[in-house]
């Protein structure tokens, strides 16, 4: 900001947080078994060359989302469609697309 110098002393700092998630131990995130860190764990596999340990994540954020207490419905919501999204845009159409069963 833009400030004389007798008032910065009031401009509000931020130390920012740059947490490398792909770098991230995977237990690291979700030893507070928080919805984020388990969300963040399927983010850490998005670039997999294998849907292997994206599958892997997927499951185990689905297991944990089920523990969710009715009350947290609407954080239950935003993951599914985050999840959706995730898999959506950032993954190859090929693991999506419409499969056709006998």
């Amino acid at each position: 900001m833009d400030v004389p110098e007798v008032l910065s002393r009031f401009v509000p700092r931020f130390d920012t947080l740059f947490l490398g998630v792909k770098e991230t131990d995977p237990e690291a995130l979700t030893e507070t078994d928080h919805l984020l860190g388990w969300l963040l764990r399927v983010l850490q596999q998005e670039d997999a060359s294998d849907a292997g340990g994206l599958s892997e994540a997927l499951q185990a954020a689905l297991r944990y989302l089920d523990t969710l207490p009715a009350a947290e419905s609407v954080q239950h919501k935003n993951a599914i469609l985050y999840l959706y999204h995730l898999i959506l845009f950032r993954r190859p159409e090929a693991e999506f697309s419409m499969r056709t069963y006998s």
